[in-house]
C-alpha cells in the first residue's frame, strides 16, 4: 500500500504505479523508472539494449517503453545519465537532470 499526503489530501493505492494513474491518467512503470533514470535495465526481460564505447546504455527496449540516453556526467567517478528520453503506451517523458548526489 502506498500513501501520499499532500497537506490535508491523503491519496492511497495499492502501488505507486496505481496511484500515479489515478491521480494523472499516466499508466507509468514507476518501479522501473529507480533503474531506468540510473541508466539501468529494470529487473525483468529486456527487449533490446545498445551501448557506447564507454560502455553507457544509450538506447533500452523493456516493458513497451524505448528509453533513449542522450548525454551522461560523471560524478565522483560514476556516469550518471543526464539527458534522457523515454517514450512508449502514449507517454513521453524527457528528463534533463541538473544535479546528482551520490
Amino acid at each position: 500500500m502506498i500513501t501520499y499526503k499532500d497537506g490535508p489530501k491523503t491519496i492511497s493505492s495499492k502501488s505507486a504505479d496505481e496511484l500515479l494513474y489515478q491521480e494523472t491518467g499516466i499508466r507509468l512503470p514507476v518501479t522501473n523508472l529507480y533503474y531506468w533514470v540510473r541508466g539501468l535495465p529494470a529487473p525483468g526481460a529486456v527487449q533490446s539494449t545498445q551501448y557506447d564505447q564507454y560502455n553507457h546504455l544509450t538506447q533500452l527496449k523493456q516493458a513497451g517503453y524505448t528509453i533513449d540516453y542522450a548525454k551522461y556526467t560523471s560524478l565522483k567517478n560514476i556516469d550518471l545519465p543526464s539527458k534522457i528520453h523515454l517514450q512508449g503506451h502514449g507517454v513521453t517523458i524527457k528528463l534533463i537532470i541538473k544535479q546528482w548526489s551520490v
